[in-house]
């Protein structure tokens, strides 16, 4: 009798991410700034799927859409307020589940965008 074992390949994790959680602050003035604190860093992979470019004041923007696979542990909440923080570039989450009932595996859909100034 066999029994099913999902296999991943984990050398492919080949980035250090840190995962981000924002709790905005009072800026004295009656608004709030950003405040994103490190909760997690760990290895992850980077896929990209999709891109495209359009145009601000004559600049093009380049938004491009990954998907992100990382390991971390079920209590970490993930939601609109939290980030992905790799090689100096910020990427939104989309979406996130959980990978073949693997425990502690997650594939995410993530986000960047970067303005290109010439």
């Amino acid at each position: 009798m066999s029994s099913y074992s999902p296999v991943f390949n984990y050398s492919r994790m080949r980035f250090v991410g840190q995962l981000q959680k924002n709790t905005p602050v009072d800026d004295g003035s009656g608004g709030q700034t950003d405040n994103f604190a490190t909760i997690l860093t760990t290895r992850c992979s980077l896929d990209q799927i999709s891109g495209s470019e359009n145009a601000l004041e004559g600049n093009p923007i380049i938004f491009k859409t990954y998907k992100l696979t990382c390991r971390f542990q079920s209590g970490i909440v993930v939601d609109t307020d939290t980030r992905w923080l790799i090689n100096g570039n910020y990427y939104s989450i989309v979406d996130c589940k959980r990978i073949d009932m693997i425990p502690h595996l997650y594939e995410m859909t993530v986000t960047v965008g970067q303005i290109s100034v010439h």
